[in-house]
């Protein structure tokens, strides 16, 4: 059975921060919330409300609170039920690692706690434990929390992972079926080195540049030094664009250059630009053999989900769930 270890009164406050805004021009909320109570019940194992907001505190944290009273009062009800049911899930997934003696050994959890400490606290187990004591939960209850979430990820990965094949047929026919997603357009790859015509020295660097390129100076390496732009450290690559990405001028010299070449100063009132087109893409449709990975990473992606919905829907009929309290209850708009 859970225990709730959550500091209450930081999960109070995230709450009625939330709620007094959607309760705003003085307006009292329709219900008191009650954090103590159980939100949920899967077998003998119990879900807390507290448990649930402290799971949706991120959901809760990145509302827009200039939406209406209404609005976000539904949102976070929406995002309660929605927290309630991934708990239910996991607790679901404990009950079957229960029932077929799944558990994960102590090294896996004290490796897991380690790295949370040297990622999370840059490896300073005082920090760390200072933060525990500030949300009023121990050690060993959030070593557990621990424990939990990662025996609920491997039995997870055990039960699904056996079953997850795509076929090269399957893999034909998505392709043959979503033709349209992998078509291209015509595209080119350009490094720009751009120098704005503000800079007092504007014309001693673009002869410069010009006379620099003409001796056959590498672009990219010209491009790191005297390019003033956001691309400069990546020599000036633009990376893939099509033709009407880039302003007339530029767009204009580029119909004219083949790969590897470079344009001459390129006039606009804002700047100077020299250009390098790297490669010219036709438009046209990728093949297969370019896009099967992407392909099966989908078709993986969709089976994954298709086959953990229809797994936790026979978990839900083999154990016992009982939903106590939801968002609407909580989160009730005001009068």
């Amino acid at each position: 059975m859970y225990r709730s270890s959550y500091n209450l009164i930081t999960i109070l406050g995230l709450v009625l921060a939330a709620a007094s805004t959607a309760c705003a021009g003085g307006r009292p909320a329709a219900a008191p919330m009650v954090l103590d109570g159980y939100a949920a019940r899967v077998n003998d194992r119990v879900i807390t409300i507290a448990e649930v907001l402290a799971h949706i505190q991120p959901d809760i944290q990145s509302l827009s609170y200039e939406a209406t009273p209404e609005l976000l009062t539904r949102k976070l009800a929406e995002a309660f039920d929605q927290g309630l049911q991934r708990l239910i899930e996991r607790a679901l997934i404990l009950e079957y690692a229960e029932e077929n003696k799944q558990e994960i050994p102590d090294q896996v959890v004290e490796q897991q706690v380690a790295r949370i400490v040297r990622e999370r606290f840059s490896n300073d187990r005082s920090a760390f434990l200072q933060a525990l004591e500030r949300e009023h939960r121990s050690l060993e209850d959030w070593k557990s929390e621990v424990r939990d979430e990662l025996l609920a990820a491997m039995v997870r990965r055990a039960v699904l992972e056996e079953k997850m094949v795509v076929t090269p047929r399957e893999i034909r026919e998505y392709y043959r079926e979503h033709v349209d997603q992998f078509r291209v357009p015509e595209g080119v790859r350009v490094a720009i080195i751009t120098i704005p015509r503000k800079d007092p020295r504007a014309d001693q660097e673009i002869r410069a540049v010009q006379q620099r390129l003409q001796e056959g100076e590498e672009f990219a390496a010209l491009a790191r030094e005297s390019s003033a732009d956001a691309w400069a450290s990546r020599g000036g690559d633009r990376g893939w664009l099509t033709p009407e990405d880039f302003r007339p001028e530029i767009r204009e010299v580029l119909g004219d250059l083949g790969p590897g070449e470079v344009s001459s100063p390129i006039e606009t009132p804002e700047a100077v630009y020299f250009a390098k087109l790297i490669a010219r893409r036709r438009a046209g449709i990728r093949t297969l053999d370019e896009v099967a990975h992407s392909i099966r990473t989908i078709l993986l992606r969709h089976r994954r989900e298709e086959l953990y919905r229809g797994w936790i829907s026979r978990l839900r009929r083999r154990y016992f769930v009982e939903i106590l309290v939801n968002g609407a209850d909580l989160f009730t708009s005001a009068g």
